[in-house]
């Protein structure tokens, strides 16, 4: 079960929510977690993090799905109207993590023209989380250490690809349905190591 005990918590919600993650592939926690911010925010800046917007760019064992592919995976789970509140954005990598913040810092400006209230959500999972501490502009507001029990998309994700095994039991029945129509042996063909 996610838990939902913020360390800061709004006294009220946010005009934007700014929520990263690779979503590589999306697990009932990421969407229990989106839909959560979506009840704190009046629109949400979903940043999906190893993307670029050329998806004919190399996947890897760590990235396999393209952007367009979790933007779909993302979607089949939400109402339209919750559809409606969430801006999907390709965040690419980059070697130096300032111009990663400066990518994140330059979207939420020009989606955010009016410089309304921008709180910025997340999980503090493990030593990657760090980054939420580094947007000192926004409203930081993190969800404490319980999360589906320390659910993972590495391993679901790894036994897809090697055997591909659905677990059924952690994923939306809209993305289990994806996952069976997709063609995994030609993306296992583009994988890169």
């Amino acid at each position: 079960m996610l838990c939902f005990d913020y360390i800061n918590t709004l006294s009220m919600s946010v005009a934007y929510g700014i929520l990263i993650g690779r979503f590589q592939i999306p697990h009932i926690g990421h969407i229990e977690l989106i839909r959560d911010v979506l009840t704190k925010c009046n629109h949400l800046i979903l940043f999906i993090g190893s993307s670029f917007l050329d998806d004919t760019i190399l996947r890897t064992k760590k990235n396999p799905f393209t952007f367009t592919e979790r933007c779909t995976m993302l979607s089949v789970c939400f109402t339209q109207d919750e559809l409606e509140k969430i801006s999907f954005i390709a965040l690419s990598d980059y070697p130096d993590d300032n111009d990663w913040f400066k990518a994140i810092n330059s979207v939420t400006n020009a989606i955010n023209y009016k410089n309304e209230s921008v709180g910025i959500f997340g999980y503090v999972k493990d030593d990657t989380s760090y980054y939420l501490k580094c947007f000192p502009q926004y409203q930081y507001l993190v969800l404490s250490n319980c999360f589906h029990d320390g659910l993972s998309s590495t391993p679901i994700r790894e036994r897809f690809l090697l055997t591909g095994l659905i677990d059924q039991s952690v994923l939306h029945p809209n993305v289990v349905e994806y996952l069976r129509s997709i063609d995994r042996d030609a993306i296992n063909a583009c994988i890169q190591n």
